[in-house]
């Protein structure tokens, strides 16, 4: 979101916040120095009589853009699948200890040392 905001035209940091009012004050200050720090976003002081920066997108971060817009491509198509309104988060193989409640029990049980035999 920052960056698709920035590559519009630079912004202040106000502008960025007001942009974007579910973004907390901590995260984009956090993600603009992390973006300054990687040089894919440069921080342009205002002139001597006003206080404050502008941020713009580097050329550097500009090579970022055809990245962008493929991912922003596969997930309209990702969105458009019948299936899709099931989720995307991964579900923990058959058979492994964190799918099943009894494997987990036996497992920290096994830990414990309740049920071992004592010879």
């Amino acid at each position: 979101m920052i960056f698709q905001r920035l590559s519009e035209h630079p912004h202040g940091f106000g502008e960025l916040r007001r942009a974007m009012p579910r973004v907390t004050t901590k995260v984009l200050r956090e993600q603009l120095r992390q973006m300054t720090a990687d040089d894919l976003v440069m921080c342009e002081p205002l002139s001597p009589k006003r206080l404050g920066v502008r941020y713009a997108v580097t050329p550097y971060g500009q090579s970022l853009g055809p990245v962008f817009e493929a991912l922003w491509r596969w997930g309209t198509r990702h969105l458009a699948r019948r299936d899709a309104h099931r989720g995307t988060m991964a579900k923990p193989p058959v058979g492994s200890v964190g799918s099943d409640p009894t494997a987990r029990r036996l497992k920290a049980l096994s830990r414990s040392g309740v049920g071992s035999d004592p010879t």
